[in-house]
């Protein structure tokens, strides 16, 4: 055989490197950062994740108190901490609308206009009352220790909508609010005899 009847790279091979250093730098280079990233993002990546929790979320309740007046309740929702306390990272905001003039606001509601007021939930540390299943975990909430009372003026007479929502501040991420069994609403509404 000729040498240009050989094959062309029979001699230009290299020597080969020993056993398992080849598989064990190309297992090296597949595994860089964005590999790991993905894999441990991936749904079910980890045999036993570790618990994620609910976060912390506000929400509110109007409660009737009688004749031409309601109750502004905002729950604090969350995680429990070691010493029993849901962290509150930021204020709250709170939007409170009537379709009738207001006689008087309720203690910390400041008036925007005569059916209109805003009541502020100052971040901070609360104490977690009570709890509910949150699809697979625990939500606590916190009672508010206020609710500012609004009382409506007599006249004119009928049945008139009240509207309370978070305007600004932390409310339940997922798509469907009602399943913190009403302690996490973002808004809720609700009419007032006069």
């Amino acid at each position: 055989m000729t040498p240009g009847q050989r094959h062309p790279h029979v001699g230009d091979r290299r020597p080969s490197d020993p056993a398992g250093v080849a598989r064990r730098t190309a297992v090296a280079a597949a595994w860089t950062a964005p590999v790991i990233a993905a894999a441990v993002a991936a749904p079910g990546a980890s045999a036993s994740p570790a618990p994620v929790g609910v976060g912390t979320f506000a929400g509110v309740i109007i409660q009737g108190t009688g004749p031409r007046g309601f109750q502004t309740r905002v729950i604090v929702n969350g995680d429990r901490t070691a010493a029993g306390q849901i962290l509150l990272a930021q204020d709250v905001e709170v939007r409170i609308t009537v379709e009738h003039d207001v006689e008087s606001w309720g203690d910390g509601v400041v008036a925007e206009g005569p059916r209109t007021g805003r009541l502020l939930v100052p971040a901070g540390s609360y104490p977690a009352d009570n709890s509910y299943s949150l699809g697979s975990r625990r939500a606590w909430f916190s009672l508010p220790r206020r609710s500012p009372t609004t009382r409506l003026t007599t006249d004119p007479t009928g049945t008139f909508p009240v509207t309370v929502a978070v305007a600004r501040g932390p409310v339940f991420p997922g798509p469907d609010p009602s399943i913190t069994l009403g302690w996490g609403l973002p808004m809720a509404t609700r009419t007032i005899d006069v």
